[in-house]
């Protein structure tokens, strides 16, 4: 249960933290500075996520919403630079408390994943790590993490792309009570939907 508790809180960072990755890139260089302006869009995005840990496997599905900026416009064969992305979600009450009832005073992750498809073209998401995050004596936690993209290239046909988000989303937990450690234990995440998109961008000539 507690094991199954820590994955599911540290896998809705991976899912919040990698689906910004694919969509928050903006253009680089003047030609492309007109079309950069940005749109705040709203996406409830689900990742089913399955883990094998002392010999059980447990399969659950996370579910977060974001908040992300999406560029309208970019032209075609833009090179779009690498950008900084960042993601947190805050670990309730419920699941806080279960952790300190087994004695988990922090939490970490290591966290890799597929790229992000933006229409034909790839959004590679460098890999990244949550910092080791001490747990409260009480309430909620929030776990943070921040990474980049890699430059890409749009795509060279105008048209209306989606922004895909990764297809798989691997995080490596690890727990910590004192000077001991269990971990890392590894969950493989999917989108609960093929197909799932954190919208559209508009590719001009």
């Amino acid at each position: 249960m507690i094991r199954s508790r820590l994955l599911r809180s540290a896998s809705l960072l991976a899912v919040a933290a990698l689906a910004c990755a694919g969509a928050v890139s903006a253009p680089a260089g003047p030609a492309s500075a007109a079309r950069a302006a940005t749109a705040e869009r709203a996406v409830t995005t689900a990742y089913t996520c399955t883990t094998t840990a002392g010999g059980r496997t447990t399969t659950y599905t996370g579910r977060i919403t974001l908040d992300v900026a999406l560029p309208r416009s970019v032209g075609t064969g833009d090179r779009v630079a690498a950008r900084r992305v960042s993601g947190s979600v805050v670990v309730p009450d419920e699941v806080a408390d279960m952790l300190r009832q087994f004695g988990v005073d922090a939490v970490s992750a290591d966290i890799t994943s597929s790229a992000a498809r933006f229409g034909p073209a790839n959004i590679p998401v460098r890999a990244f790590s949550v910092p080791r995050t001490r747990i409260p004596a009480d309430g909620p936690f929030t776990l943070r993490a921040a990474t980049r993209t890699r430059a890409f290239t749009a795509p060279a046909q105008p048209g209306r792309y989606r922004v895909l988000v990764p297809t798989r989303v691997t995080p490596a937990i690890t727990a910590f009570s004192g000077s001991s450690s269990f971990g890392p234990i590894v969950s493989q995440c999917r989108p609960a939907r093929a197909g799932t998109s954190l919208g559209t961008v508009r590719v001009t000539r």
